[in-house]
């Protein structure tokens, strides 16, 4: 089998694990902060139980059922990998983003460890960064840096956005990214479609980045 036939093989099987799920489980209400959020992208830990609620899209298999791939998640030489449990218009929900942190803590116990990330993010197997790229055309190699700076170099990454990016962006992106390393695949895909591929991954122990677009209108929904 082909190294580009076993990734795309790969696409379809993540791809319907995103679909099975997202049919079994309906969308999950969140709340926002009463204030209207800042354009400034910050942190902060997800709050289950305030007034204003928004949709909320799970990409995770954590809290429901059986998650073949949580032992994997859990072990990376002692550091926890990167989980991106859910997303909703203001951002990204991300699991074991905070590192070494005391289980007695109140606010822990109450968040699960999930920091909600508001605007768009790059995430790595360990570890995720907000991203200052809220539109298409502010994509550039540039913006990517920290792709090229991962070490070991990366083998997958996904570009998420629910808005197109234009092929001839993704071209030149995946030239440019591929002169420093040549075996990165570079792939667009829906911002859903990315986070469950990026969780089904790194739970495979592959080295996987994934940059995801929270367009600037998106928040204010």
């Amino acid at each position: 089998m082909s190294y580009r036939h076993h990734f795309l093989s790969r696409r379809r099987q993540v791809a319907t694990i995103i679909s099975s799920v997202q049919e079994s489980f309906a969308a999950v209400n969140n709340v926002s902060n009463d204030r209207r959020l800042s354009s400034a992208p910050s942190f902060r830990f997800y709050q289950p139980q305030q007034q204003q609620r928004q949709q909320r899209y799970m990409n995770s298999w954590q809290g429901h059922g059986t998650d073949l791939l949580g032992d994997s998640l859990a072990h990376n030489d002692g550091v926890p990998k990167i989980i991106l449990h859910g997303h909703s218009s203001s951002g990204f929900d991300v699991l074991n983003m905070v590192k070494n942190v005391d289980p007695d803590d109140e606010k822990y116990r109450q968040t699960g460890g999930i920091v909600h990330c508001v605007g768009s993010i790059i995430a790595f197997p360990s570890a995720c960064f907000l991203w200052k790229v809220r539109r298409a055309e502010d994509l550039t190699v540039e913006s990517l840096a920290p792709v090229l700076l991962y070490r070991p170099q990366l083998e997958y990454l996904f570009l998420g956005s629910n808005l197109p990016i234009p092929n001839e962006l993704i071209q030149s992106i995946k030239q440019e990214l591929q002169r420093d390393n040549p075996h990165l695949v570079v792939e667009p895909l829906t911002v859903s479609n990315a986070m469950g591929t990026f969780n089904v991954l790194n739970g495979e122990d592959r080295r996987v980045a994934a940059a995801f677009i929270l367009a600037e209108d998106e928040d204010d929904e």
